[in-house]
């Protein structure tokens, strides 16, 4: 009879792991975690770069904004997409403006690109 018991509690504890909630929250989790990398890396390139004191303000609100749309979808809310695609828009031509370290600009391309699949998988994935 135990034998059973601890069988079923494996089975609906697998069920629960494979569950649309706990896929969501796993989506959501990257969606932060490359969010605050490309915020992290964003940081530390924008003192070696060559913008002024206004642009790297607004780069770096724009990756707050990331980070914010990130910890929303986290908590179950779906984040406004028009100052998400002004964010996304800003920093991608931040990036290929040459105002940046070569290989930090490669560095934060990447790591947009890692938010926007992380983005994309929380939003079209069923």
């Amino acid at each position: 009879m135990r034998c059973f018991q601890w069988m079923m509690v494996a089975v609906v504890g697998a069920l629960l792991c494979a569950s649309p909630a706990a896929r969501a929250a796993n989506r959501a989790a990257n969606m932060q975690k490359t969010a605050l990398k490309l915020q992290n890396d964003l940081n530390e390139s924008l003192s070696e770069s060559n913008f002024d004191a206004l642009r790297r303000m607004v780069l770096r609100k724009d990756a707050a904004t990331l980070v914010d749309a990130a910890n929303t979808r986290a908590q179950g809310h779906r984040p406004k997409r028009g100052p998400l695609h002004k964010a996304e828009k800003d920093l991608e031509k931040a990036f290929s403006s040459g105002l940046l370290n070569a290989d930090d600009a490669a560095q934060l391309n990447l790591d947009l690109a890692d938010f926007k699949d992380a983005v994309k998988n929380k939003y079209h994935q069923p």
